[in-house]
């Protein structure tokens, strides 16, 4: 790197390296293992997404079959925030043991975690 390119990069505004800087969405999980019965708190998912918008967490168990929509929020500002999931489907029933596919969808594309859920 040279002298003139140190100062260009001096002198560029805050906000071009704001556009220039990659911000990715992100899921993560609290735990990959969970279990009502013995953890004293629910499984927590983190959401972070850079773009104001329309977002959803959806949970499907290994066979694909939908299990409940956590969140469906039209306009959520950009953030980082966090859901409990504690295990029931879209009736408030209890699901079963198993693996399940939690997916966030957000503005710049899909997120996938998968949690072991065990009664």
């Amino acid at each position: 790197m040279n002298i003139k390119t140190l100062l260009l990069v001096f002198l560029l505004p805050a906000a071009a390296f704001a556009q220039t800087t990659a911000c990715q969405g992100l899921l993560t999980l609290s735990k990959n293992s969970y279990s009502p019965k013995t953890d004293s708190s629910p499984l927590s998912l983190t959401t972070t997404h850079c773009l104001d918008g329309r977002y959803r967490i959806n949970i499907f168990n290994a066979a694909g079959e939908h299990i409940l929509t956590l969140k469906d929020i039209a306009a959520q500002p950009a953030g980082t925030y966090s859901w409990p999931w504690d295990g029931t489907n879209k009736s408030g029933e209890d699901v079963a043991s198993g693996v399940y596919i939690i997916r966030f969808t957000e503005p710049q594309g899909n997120h996938k975690a998968r949690v072991i859920l065990v009664r």
